[in-house]
């Protein structure tokens, strides 16, 4: 089901809802886009963009409307540009001017960062030594020796 009209229904992981949602003003799948940018705003320093000092949620939505976002020292110090300007851009308060999923996918950072991922699978499932694999007819035909 493709949903065309905006939804009204207040739902959502409080540290992780959107503005728009909030603001009940009807939303799209472009919260999704907002929980990512919260999610690996997290991923990269350990804690949410958006908190109360007194774990307080009303106060939480305020700073989540305003939108203000901060990249402290010394967390943030070893982070690149790159990155802080996709979360930038996936944490923007109007969900007309935030990336969309597709853009996500094709930005920079995230295109590097798949290609890098994909290489370290490949090294940790294919053996140094493709020889011995290859020969092998079964997984107990590769004891370590």
């Amino acid at each position: 089901m493709v949903v065309t009209e905006p939804v009204f229904t207040i739902c959502g992981t409080p540290t992780y809802v959107a503005p728009e949602i909030l603001c009940e003003t009807g939303y799209g799948i472009a919260v999704d886009v907002w929980a990512l940018g919260v999610i690996l705003y997290i991923l990269l320093c350990g804690f949410p963009p958006f908190r109360s000092r007194d774990r307080d949620q009303v106060e939480l939505f305020q700073l989540i409307k305003q939108a203000q976002l901060n990249f402290p020292s010394p967390y943030w110090d070893p982070i690149s540009e790159e990155v802080r300007g996709l979360i930038r851009a996936l944490l923007q308060p109007d969900p007309t001017v935030r990336l969309t999923a597709e853009q996500t996918h094709l930005h920079p950072w995230v295109k590097a960062m798949a290609s890098t991922c994909k290489q370290r699978v490949i090294n940790f499932i294919v053996p140094d030594n493709t020889t011995d694999f290859l020969a092998a007819e079964s997984f107990s035909d590769l004891q370590m020796k």
